[in-house]
C-alpha cells in the first residue's frame, strides 16, 4: 500500500515506511551451540555474532553490537502481568508539524516514518473495490478515547501474506504487557517509564524457508509516550525491540537472535516495527537490499488494523 497527500482534506491513514528506512542489526549472542565448524556451507563467513571477531563500533555501515545483551524470552516465558489502570484524562492532541517528513533518522542512520498530527491528509490506496479509507489519528491518540487492547488476531488475522511477491506464513505470534521482556538492552525501560501497555508480535517465514520477518506494535498510553519511546530507540546501543524466535522446525527458531534489517512507524499511540532477516540467522551480506525492503513492507501490514481502529 502507498500514502499519498491530500492537501485538502483533514484526515489522517497510518504512514508506510519507505525503502530507506531500515538498519542492519547483527546477530545477539546465543547461548545455543554454533554449528559445526566442519563442512563449512556459509562459504567461511561467520553464522552468528558469537563466532564473529569483534567489530569496530563506528562502522560505516551503521552495523550496531548487540552481543553484549541476551535475547529477551522467548514465547510461552514470560508471565503476564495486571493490565495497569487506564488514564481518564482529556485527549492528547497531536503535535502540529509544517510538513511530513519522510524519514526521520534515530541512533546511528536508522530511519523511522513518524506521523505527527495536524499536517494534511494520507489517504490509503488499496487494491480493495471499497475505494480509500480515511482515518482519523486523534481516534487513536491515548487510551482514553481508545481503550481497548490489541488482540493478535485482528492485527495478525492471516494466516499467509503475500509480501514482495512472496508468501510469508505466520509461525508464531505472542501477546503480553509487560514490555520490557521483549527488548534488547536497557529498551524496555524506556517502553516502562513510557507507560507501554502491551506489545504484540508475530514472525512469518516465507515458503523457500531463507527469510524470517518478526513484526509487532507496542501500545502506549498515549501518542506522547509513542512519541518518546521513539526518541528513546538508540539502535547504536542495541536499544530495540527484540525478534519472536518461533518454535523448532519453523523456519524462525533463531530470529531472538538473528541480524538483520530494522524498520518501523508510529501511528497514534502505536510503535510498529519490523525486523527481516536471514532465517538462519546468518549475517546478512553487502547491504541486503531484499531485505530492507522487506522490513519496510512488513511494517505496513498492522497499520491497516490500526488504521481501521480510527475510522
Amino acid at each position: 500500500m502507498n500514502a499519498v497527500v491530500d492537501d485538502g482534506a483533514t484526515q489522517m491513514i497510518p504512514p508506510v515506511a519507505d525503502d530507506g528506512a531500515t538498519q542492519t542489526i547483527p546477530p545477539v549472542r546465543d547461548e545455543r551451540p554454533p554449528a559445526p565448524p566442519a563442512e563449512d556451507v556459509f562459504g567461511g563467513r561467520p553464522m552468528f555474532r558469537d563466532e564473529a571477531p569483534a567489530r569496530d563500533a563506528g562502522s560505516a555501515t551503521a552495523q550496531f553490537d548487540m552481543s553484549g545483551f541476551d535475547a529477551g524470552p522467548g514465547p510461552g516465558r514470560d508471565e503476564r502481568g495486571g493490565r495497569p489502570p487506564r488514564g481518564s484524562g482529556p485527549q492528547a492532541r497531536p503535535r502540529r508539524s509544517g510538513g511530513l517528513s519522510p524519514k526521520v533518522l534515530v541512533g546511528a542512520g536508522f530511519g523511522v516514518l513518524v506521523l505527527l498530527g495536524g499536517i494534511g491528509a494520507f489517504v490509503l490506496a488499496t487494491n480493495g473495490s471499497t475505494g480509500p479509507g480515511e482515518y482519523e489519528v486523534s481516534r487513536v491518540a491515548d487510551e482514553g478515547v481508545d481503550p481497548d487492547p490489541l488482540q493478535v488476531d485482528d492485527v495478525f488475522g492471516a494466516e499467509s501474506v503475500e509480501i514482495g511477491g512472496e508468501t510469508f506464513t505466520r509461525v508464531q505470534t505472542d501477546d503480553t504487557e509487560k514490555c520490557d521482556t521483549v527488548t534488547h538492552g536497557d529498551y524496555g525501560q524506556v517502553l516502562v517509564e513510557n507507560d507501554c501497555r502491551q506489545v504484540v508480535r508475530a514472525s512469518y517465514v516465507n515458503e523457500e524457508g531463507t527469510r524470517a520477518v518478526t513484526v509487532g506494535v507496542a501500545a502506549m498510553a498515549d501518542q506522547g509516550g509513542a512519541q518518546a519511546a521513539q526518541e528513546g530507540q538508540d539502535l547504536a546501543s542495541s536499544q530495540w525491540f527484540a525478534g519472536l524466535a518461533g518454535q523448532d522446525g519453523s523456519g524462525a527458531e533463531r530470529m531472538d537472535v538473528a541480524g538483520g534489517h530494522g524498520s518501523g512507524a508510529t501511528w497514534g499511540r502505536y510503535v510498529v516495527f519490523a525486523l527481516a532477516a536471514n532465517a538462519d540467522g546468518r549475517t546478512p551480506e553487502g547491504d541486503a537490499a531484499d531485505l530492507a525492503e522487506l522490513s519496510g513492507q512488513f511494517v505496513n501490514l498492522p497499520l491497516v488494523p490500526l488504521g481501521e481502529r480510527a475510522a
